[in-house]
């Protein structure tokens, strides 16, 4: 796979993810997070201070992974 290819898919399908997955955007950053992809800096980050609402979570999640690029 070429470098940046990932970061490009996920910049191209946005849209679909964040429609189809921001119900799952909790379960995802506790996935993340125990996985060792996501820090507790980030997870925070994601989380908005709890004003934010799943779709903007789901924004800001794929913001931070887009930002990590093929890591």
């Amino acid at each position: 796979m070429a470098v940046g290819s990932f970061s490009e898919q996920v910049r191209e399908s946005r849209v679909e993810l964040v429609e189809d997955w921001s119900k799952h955007v909790m379960s995802l950053l506790e996935l993340l997070f125990q996985a060792d992809v996501l820090t507790e800096e980030d997870v925070s980050l994601v989380r908005g201070g709890g004003c934010l609402g799943d779709r903007d979570r789901m924004r800001n999640l794929l913001d931070v992974l887009y930002g990590r690029g093929e890591d």
